[in-house]
């Protein structure tokens, strides 16, 4: 592979910057110890290698090498006093931590970024330059500027602790320059509650990141007068990011306190589930990531590690883990702003494994680093592009990567990964979320979800087999669907929800729904514990010229994610197969007489056992199991789904002739699946 020899102006004059600085204008810094031994292993060097690709790709995206700033733009052009916010600073900032960590642990391999390592070092170098002089604290403003607000503290300490780990490569202005950003986003925190708010908007994920600049601050500055406030300030970010109104009211002492001097309310619900964005995020459940990066910061300046680190983080990993499917996606039972394809996610919820040796999370690890080096051997021998086609936000991935490798080398690989099948097993069982309103179980080979968390986007459910492709995606409104030409209001009646013995849930719904809340419909979800589900929706009268489309299931329509294979969906006497690429190709649309949608399967792993639809639509990644179009036609009373994730398309032919499904269109339905017989009423 050919190197990036580009230098620009500035690495010319950064050559200088290189040389000791004088003692005399050397900041009291505690300088982090960089000879504590690779622990990391195997795990290590696959981890070192994916961190230098993404390190490459990233800076091929973000910078430039033929000015004198490696800047893009707005920041050559930008008018005097403009401030840079979140997507100028954040993943300058990632960079920089990520480069500087990569050039300080394990062997740095030039192939892989496509960039020398002297190269690398000028980028860190006047990158660390750049931010340093330019945040608040040392710039007047007649130049563009950022800092003192909402995540600087983070983007500070990430600058920050990239500097920390090449301080002996930093002129003496630029050191100044950088305690003093830390020093002065330090502050900021020091007479601020740790703030709080269990519904809606956590601010679980602020105080977590904002701990990291007080932990940053108190490690380097052994002297400093405020260390000892910024100390207690860490621990009470840390303990209270992650809070459940038990823990409130709790006498327990941690780190010298009773909880319940450190707390004044909670972040996270008692099942350990938090809402963000207004509803139950597992993104942001994943942030006791910013607690443990922590750690690294102690371990390097020789202080004690404080409990406050771990606080609740068992908990908090093993419910995300829980949502784990084996591509190393997170499962969203009430979608997600974000989107579905976030492998960095899965990445920040097994930051602990090091420290929490937890071999089901080794296992959920294993499944992104697998991901991760199929989608990087697509560019084998070539340039780096992006690990993370599903989302790269401001080089979030780079820095979680980055975060995780430095964590293994420091203290080892943590426990061996289960086998995927014991994984599987393990990971088995049913939750029921009561704040969080909505219902998963997940059995070896599915997952299956029922969500009433509100009458607008997120009343859905969703079924997936689990596989290392994503067969079938939870997204707004699946299964429940829409009437109508847009997402329609739904107002719930009457909700229920049971766990059935042995494994598995039933939920029931009555809502009003479509124009004017004009078609009472009543749904019905039965999820076993072995993965089968029984899906029914009864309908009242339908107004005419009005578009239904329920039973609606979003299919993954993208080969990349599948692993290279053409989607595909058998029915009965015939098939649809995907273009190669569904954005410059568009597939047609298919619609399904009734008697061709009794049974249906999805890329040969996904079968659908359908009653009582009068039409099926294929159309843009979506399968919709009852269809009327909005030009006339029958509209089904009553549709009865069942679900076989694993099933094969031979698979799926047998078990339509063999299950007999009665009294569709009446009040008491009967599944008979051979093995067990099933009553679901209306």
């Amino acid at each position: 592979m050919k190197l990036i020899r580009i230098v620009p102006l500035v690495c010319v004059l950064a050559l200088a910057a290189l040389a000791p600085a004088l003692a005399a204008d050397v900041p009291d810094v505690r300088p982090p110890d960089l000879s504590m031994p690779d622990k990391s292993g195997e795990l290590g060097r696959e981890l070192n290698y994916l961190c230098l690709r993404q390190l490459g790709a990233d800076c091929r995206d973000r910078l430039v090498f033929d000015k004198p700033s490696y800047l893009k733009e707005p920041f050559a052009s930008a008018e005097p006093g403009k401030r840079m916010r979140e997507h100028q600073i954040r993943a300058i900032a990632a960079i920089v931590f990520s480069s500087a960590t990569l050039l300080r642990f394990g062997a740095y391999d030039e192939n892989a970024t496509g960039f020398s390592r002297a190269q690398m070092a000028h980028i860190n170098a006047s990158l660390i330059r750049e931010l340093a002089q330019h945040h608040i604290a040392n710039t007047d403003k007649s130049s563009w500027w950022w800092g003192d607000e909402w995540q600087s503290a983070y983007w500070a300490a990430l600058a920050g602790q990239g500097a920390w780990l090449v301080w002996d490569r930093l002129p003496a202005a630029t050191q100044r320059e950088v305690a003093n950003m830390i020093v002065y986003e330090a502050n900021r925190f020091l007479t601020v509650p740790a703030p709080y708010n269990e519904f809606r908007d956590t601010k679980a994920e602020e105080n977590a990141w904002n701990s990291r600049i007080l932990v940053l601050a108190y490690c380097m500055m052994p002297n400093h007068p405020n260390r000892a406030v910024w100390e207690e300030k860490a621990n009470e970010y840390m303990i209270s990011a992650f809070a459940t109104p038990q823990d409130v009211s709790s006498s327990r002492i941690v780190d010298g306190k009773p909880l319940n001097q450190w707390l004044q309310g909670p972040n996270v619900h008692s099942d350990y589930t938090l809402e963000n964005h207004g509803f139950v995020h597992p993104d942001y459940t994943t942030t006791y990531h910013h607690n443990i990066q922590n750690l690294p910061v102690y371990a390097m300046s020789g202080q004690k590690i404080p409990v406050s680190v771990y606080f609740n983080v068992k908990e908090l990993q093993d419910t995300v883990s829980f949502l784990t499917l084996p591509n190393g996606w997170t499962y969203y039972p009430q979608c997600t702003d974000w989107n579905n394809y976030r492998h960095d996610a899965t990445m920040m919820a097994q930051s602990p494994n090091s420290v929490l040796p937890n071999a089901v999370g080794a296992r959920c690890l294993r499944w992104v680093l697998d991901f991760l080096k199929y989608a990087d051997s697509l560019d084998a021998g070539k340039p780096s592009r992006n690990l993370f086609r599903g989302l790269n936000f401001n080089c979030c991935p780079l820095d979680t990567m980055t975060h995780i490798y430095l964590m293994h080398y420091l203290f080892g690989p943590g426990a061996e990964p289960l086998s995927d099948a014991q994984a599987r097993r393990q990971l088995a069982g049913t939750r029921l979320l009561e704040q969080g309103k909505c219902v998963i179980c997940r059995s070896e080979n599915a997952m299956a979800s029922f969500s009433w968390f509100d009458t607008g986007r997120r009343i859905m459910a969703c079924v997936t087999p689990m596989t290392k492709q994503g067969i079938v995606i939870p997204k707004y409104r699946s299964l429940i669907g829409i009437i109508g030409d847009k997402m329609d209001a739904a107002e719930i009646t009457n909700q229920k929800t049971e766990m059935l013995p042995g494994g598995g849930f039933s939920a029931a719904v009555d809502i009003k729904r479509g124009p004017e809340l004009a078609v009472d419909e009543k749904v019905r979800m039965l999820a076993l514990p072995d993965g089968r589900v029984i899906y029914v929706e009864w309908f009242g009268s339908i107004p005419g010229g009005v578009e239904v489309r329920t039973g609606l299931l979003f299919f993954e329509n993208n080969p990349f994610w599948l692993h290279g294979v053409l989607p595909r969906i058998d029915y009965a006497g015939g098939a649809w197969q995907g273009p190669a690429d569904p954005k410059a190709t568009p597939s047609q649309p298919v619609r399904l007489p009734a008697e061709s949608g009794q049974w249906l399967n999805i890329s040969d792993k996904f079968g659908i056992v359908l009653r009582g639809s009068k039409g099926v639509l294929i159309q843009d990644g979506q399968l919709v199991l009852n269809y009327r179009p909005s030009t006339g036609g029958e509209a089904a009373s009553c549709l009865v789904a069942v679900f076989y994730p694993g099933a094969d398309r031979k698979q799926t032919e047998r078990l339509n002739r063999k299950i007999k499904i009665s009294g569709v269109g009446t009040d008491k339905i009967t599944v008979d699946l051979v093995d067990r017989r099933v009553t679901i009423e209306r």
